[in-house]
């Protein structure tokens, strides 16, 4: 007997196809199929995945945003970040992280490492690597656990970079930051890189310079800092954003 091959490919609405088509190209998907009458169908694939879409004049993106989803699981989140935003870089001339299209930064959380891209047409496809460091997740889980700010900004760093609710996150992270001195040092460093890459990404630039001048006058023990790999990067991110406006 004969084994069937299982595959899903998601089919997300647009209203042209040429639009996405060209963003799907330039981030490294190939064109496999593409109808134009009697109805628009285009399908594209990767190595890790294949989807298509279909014509739909009256498709508004703008009402549409986020209910139009795909979670894709892959092997090597960190090769395809890379990839797509090299890709992305070298068609468009610069990453963009708001309006569309737009690829968000690769993101740590409490299941897996993951990043989102979102289309010209709206359709956002989030791509992620399960995390497999037990010892972390465990670690992570009892600091959660026994500290009400520790637990706040988890909280807030989910709403922010797994359900890309920037402005919740960032009336969130607000209210944590009312209560500053209760903070730890290192806590107060990774909710300010976390308050200034949120008003980067709500297009409050002139808030976000202060927040890195907040941040510059914090003095983290150099070991600390050196294990703050993501947040460093967020930072760093964030300052160079700032720099090309």
């Amino acid at each position: 007997m004969t084994q069937s091959i299982n595959r899903t490919v998601p089919i997300f609405p647009c209203r042209s196809l040429e639009e996405v088509m060209i963003f799907y190209e330039a981030i490294g998907f190939k064109v496999t199929y593409l109808q134009t009458a009697p109805y628009g169908y285009l399908a594209l694939k990767h190595d890790i995945a294949e989807i298509s879409f279909y014509r739909a004049k009256k498709y508004d993106n703008n009402n549409q945003m986020y209910q139009v989803q795909v979670y894709i699981f892959v092997d090597d989140v960190e090769a395809v970040y890379e990839e797509f935003i090299t890709n992305f870089k070298d068609t468009y001339g610069k990453l963009y992280r708001t309006g569309l299209p737009r690829i968000s930064k690769l993101n740590t959380t409490k299941e897996d490492r993951r990043f989102t891209l979102a289309d010209p047409a709206g359709s956002v496809i989030t791509i992620a690597q399960p995390l497999e460091n037990k010892r972390t997740e465990e670690l992570q889980r009892q600091q959660y656990e026994s500290d009400p700010n520790e637990r706040l900004y988890y909280l807030v760093y989910a709403l922010a970079y797994s359900k890309l609710e920037y402005r919740t996150a960032y009336k969130a992270l607000q209210r944590l930051l009312k209560n500053e001195k209760d903070l730890s040092k290192i806590l107060r460093a990774k909710a300010l890189i976390m308050k200034a890459d949120l008003e980067v990404l709500n297009e409050d630039y002139e808030a976000a310079r202060i927040t890195l001048n907040q941040i510059e006058t914090i003095k983290l023990h150099q070991q600390i800092y050196k294990n703050l790999t993501e947040e460093k990067q967020r930072f760093t991110e964030v300052k160079s954003q700032l720099e090309e406006l």
